[in-house]
């Protein structure tokens, strides 16, 4: 499937050129569009092509749909490399309540540092991720920045990730059609961080130069102002 391209009949003539090389079998491109058409049939889509929108919070807002989506999301996380055996995370809960009214909650520390870099902080973006984090530790120190908050809180963001024991990276950003960079020389799609959370980004692995994990959430992009190191 491709996805956004910028140049349509460029992409579709690019996969039919490596299908003629033979860097793709054209049974592979058959069985693409094979599991396409079966899930579009599933749903009915190859009797009837339009829906009525007025139908689809009540037929997708079920607690099973909501089970399936949380499904694919935790399955479409890889983890690349982990050389620095960041993960997983040890477990440390909250202790038990002191009465059914009043529960000490945990200091934050150091041990573990989490950055979550998002398009804005007054959206929901990353908040699932701070509250399943917490759920398995509890002390983690969690800094949740946008553009308006990047710069002033840069020194002491940085100064987090050099004294933590286990540093956690999140970035949040929403996809741009069409949106490019230059990558050596050339213009290719890029979804990345803003420009003040993009340098918080780069400053990272300055702080952090004997480690090395990478996590990939869903499908691989190029992003943009993430450092190569």
């Amino acid at each position: 499937m491709i996805l956004w391209p910028t140049d349509l009949d460029g992409a579709f003539q690019g996969i039919v050129a490596a299908v003629k090389r033979g860097e793709i079998s054209q049974s592979r491109i058959d069985d693409s569009v094979r599991k396409i058409l079966a899930m579009k049939a599933s749903v009915g889509l190859h009797q009837a092509r339009l829906v009525d929108l007025d139908q689809v919070s009540h037929r997708l807002d079920k607690q099973e749909n909501m089970d399936f989506a949380q499904q694919i999301a935790e399955e479409a996380i890889t983890l690349v490399r982990d050389s620095g055996r960041v993960l997983p995370l040890t477990k440390l809960l909250s202790p038990a309540p002191e009465s059914e009214t009043f529960q000490a909650g945990m200091k934050p520390n150091v041990q573990v540092v989490t950055v979550i870099l998002t398009d804005t902080v007054r959206g929901d973006w990353g908040r699932a991720f701070e509250k399943a984090l917490k759920a398995r530790r509890a002390d983690a120190t969690v800094f949740l920045i946008d553009n308006s908050l990047a710069n002033a809180m840069s020194s002491q963001i940085l100064q987090a990730v050099k004294d933590a024991g286990k540093v956690v990276v999140a970035a949040y950003v929403v996809p741009t059609p069409a949106k490019q960079v230059m990558v050596k020389g050339q213009m290719v799609n890029s979804v990345g961080p803003g420009r003040s959370n993009g340098r918080v980004a780069a400053e990272y692995p300055r702080c952090r130069r004997n480690e090395d994990r990478c996590l990939r959430h869903g499908k691989p992009v190029c992003g943009a102002k993430f450092s190569q190191s």
